[in-house]
């Protein structure tokens, strides 16, 4: 009976792993997929020209200078280029940015959302369900069916066309063609009144808002309350130091050696080491089957965010004191606390606050990315001396025994 259920469950989990979709990773010049091709697996890609006319089964991420989607999408679409053309046809959400222009004469079953210096979606452009456009600075024109929500904020907004669902504009210029229906309410923000042309269709309100409304109003903090703010924060991160100092005293001793012996380094491997975290622990969020990775990634950057300053203090306060940090986190919280006092006060500092702060995460996570590739271990205690050997007797009257 056992047996029987260890192999069902074996089985259960092959098949999981064979049903899991496979990952593709493509970096090329320029990429071609040809109308009548498909890519079965999800497609991550790199290219300089991207000329997408096929069919992707599974989720596509590409990044080049130039792309052209005219293809059919099963899986949501995310492209990031300096130009992007999307004809083609999508059963779920697109995510498009562009450096300067993005252009949609295709069909999107779901949400699209384009962030871009120019945005252009022609007549022949259709949005199933809500779109969202950004062009800070840049122009935005639209004259497709969108079926909900239309959000779009540049500095100049042009909309005609079918909304089904509220339209919300923010810009310098904004101009409702003739023939335009909306099916919600206008909600605007401009510097002039938008009046409307009689041949507009707006079946619900028009609504200026001079300014965006917040819902949270910013907070007022005197210079007594952010004093207590920065004391409480700087005893919670002495919490904090002194249990990871008692768990891990070699580790931390030799990160600050690290910071002692090679600053530059720490520096350099530190930055890489942000950077690093946060890109992969961000992509493997994007598909499913790296939620996990994803999320365990970005936990371990957060902790090594806030534990960065623990090696950088314990320097600092020893080299302001004069002494060596001791391993031992009754001995080193004297040492640590005055550390912790003097990147604080640095760090509050007007204007260059931010730069203290970036240079302490930046040294302290590249202290513990040094340590850890050291792979430093806790001696194995040495073994106890064997006991000697009994002395043989010499021999009596030049007898042995």
């Amino acid at each position: 009976m056992k047996k029987s259920t260890v192999a069902l469950v074996l089985l259960f989990l092959l098949a999981c792993g064979a049903r899991a979709p496979a990952l593709d990773f493509q970096r090329t010049d320029r990429f071609d997929l040809p109308r009548g091709r498909t890519a079965s697996n999800e497609l991550w890609l790199a290219a300089d020209t991207v000329q997408f006319a096929g069919t992707a089964n599974r989720g596509l991420f590409l990044q080049s200078r130039e792309a052209h989607l005219t293809g059919a999408f099963h899986r949501d679409v995310w492209a990031l280029a300096d130009s992007i053309t999307f004809s083609g046809a999508a059963r779920q959400s697109v995510r498009l940015a562009a450096r300067r222009e993005v252009q949609v004469e295709g069909r999107v079953d779901a949400g699209l959302e384009i962030v871009a210096d120019t945005i252009r979606l022609g007549a022949t452009a259709a949005v199933g369900e809500e779109a969202l456009l950004f062009a800070p600075g840049g122009s935005i024109s639209t004259e497709a069916d969108i079926g909900q929500k239309l959000v779009a904020i540049g500095n100049r907004v042009t909309v005609q066309g079918r909304i089904g669902g509220d339209c919300r504009i923010g810009g310098e210029e904004i101009v409702i063609m003739p023939g335009t229906e909306i099916q919600g309410n206008l909600i605007y923000t401009a510097p002039k009144e938008l009046i409307l042309d009689n041949q507009v269709k707006l079946h619900g309100q028009l609504i200026r808002q001079p300014t965006i409304a917040w819902p949270i109003a910013p907070l007022q903090v005197t210079p007594r309350q952010a004093l207590l703010l920065q004391v409480a924060l700087l005893l919670a991160a002495l919490l904090a130091g002194l249990p990871f100092l008692a768990v891990f005293p070699r580790f931390t001793a030799r990160s600050v050696m690290n910071l002692q012996q090679q600053p530059h380094k720490c520096l350099l491997a530190g930055a890489i080491m942000f950077a690093l975290l946060l890109m992969l622990g961000g992509l493997a969020l994007v598909t499913w089957i790296g939620i996990p990775l994803g999320v365990l990634l970005l936990v371990s950057f957060g902790m090594l965010l806030y534990l960065a300053k623990v090696p950088v203090a314990l320097m600092v306060g020893s080299r302001l004191m004069r002494g060596r940090p001791a391993p031992s986190p009754r001995a080193a919280l004297p040492v640590l606390a005055f550390g912790l006092v003097v990147l604080y006060a640095a760090a509050a500092l007007p204007m260059v606050g931010w730069v203290v702060w970036l240079l302490i995460v930046f040294y302290g996570m590249g202290a513990f990315a040094l340590a850890i590739l050291a792979g430093e271990r806790e001696p194995l205690p040495a073994a106890a001396p064997l006991p000697p050997h009994p002395e043989i007797p010499p021999p009596l009257d030049g007898f042995a025994p």
